[in-house]
């Protein structure tokens, strides 16, 4: 099989992470209340209307975006390199 490079793996995962970022932040934006009824069906019986924040850009924002491209490129570059050892292996 090919090797996979990750570095690219973890740089083309964490774009593709921030972009959605991005757009759940435009939808907070524009449609609050239905983002939030959006969100809380993936949190499996946790109702996050308590818990919400106001919604607008701030600081957390920004940490969260940073936060999320470093997710996304550990979990690319972490996929990549599993990928290449257990090709290497089996």
């Amino acid at each position: 099989m090919n090797k996979l490079n990750p570095n690219k793996i973890g740089l083309t995962t964490a774009t593709a992470f921030g972009v959605l970022y991005i757009v759940c932040v435009i939808l907070f934006l524009l449609v609050p209340n239905q983002a939030l009824t959006w969100a809380s069906y993936m949190m499996h019986g946790i109702d996050i209307t308590k818990i919400s924040m106001p919604t607008r850009i701030s600081g957390t924002t920004a940490i969260g975006f940073i936060e999320v491209l470093l997710l996304g490129y550990s979990a690319g570059f972490l996929f990549g390199s599993v990928y290449n050892f257990v090709d290497k292996k089996f």
